[in-house]
């Protein structure tokens, strides 16, 4: 009986051990096709770039050309890419704002779209939100200093009626 039950462990160990080993396999075999569908991505970004670009870089004008074409338009869907907005999706590729998209841009600001957002995304977008809002707070708490000081030299100060002061919070002092 306790041979039956070593025997019996020793088949379930190769099994095992099998099985740990194919899954490390299929994850090896998941990250290369995964490299390899990311780069054919680039070269057919690049391609389909190539094809619709004249002078090197490409337009909001062109670029709604090329998003007429069937090609660069099933692609990008199939990339997880909506082409619904032309505007929207040109200025989040321009990466330097000048108006134009250089293939670089192009085929960069393409892979970074693709899919759904991640959470990483998502946190830096609203990391970024809180700066802005604190920054637009702090120069609407400066125009409103600057209207004071105006208004403080344009009244005669026997006429003009005391203000509090502000009391500023520990983040809107660092900030300032």
């Amino acid at each position: 009986v306790i041979g039956f039950f070593t025997l019996l462990n020793v088949i379930t160990g190769v099994f095992v051990n099998q099985a740990i080993e194919s899954a490390s396999a299929d994850k090896e075999l998941a990250a290369l096709k995964q490299t390899q569908n990311r780069l054919s991505q680039v070269n057919q970004l690049t391609d389909i770039f190539q094809e619709f670009e004249g002078d090197g870089a490409l337009n909001i004008t062109d670029v709604e050309a090329a998003l007429e074409s069937d090609r660069l338009s099933a692609f990008m869907e199939s990339m997880g890419i909506s082409t619904d907005d032309v505007w929207t999706l040109f200025m989040l590729i321009d990466d330097d704002g000048s108006g134009f998209v250089e293939m670089e841009e192009f085929v960069s600001g393409c892979m970074q779209l693709r899919g759904p957002a991640k959470s990483m995304q998502i946190a830096k977008m609203s990391y970024e939100n809180k700066l802005t809002r604190q920054w637009i707070k702090n120069i609407m708490d400066r125009v409103e200093e600057v209207k004071h000081m105006v208004e403080d030299k344009a009244m005669p100060s026997t006429s003009r009626p005391k203000r509090p002061q502000k009391q500023n919070s520990q983040v809107e002092s660092y900030i300032l």
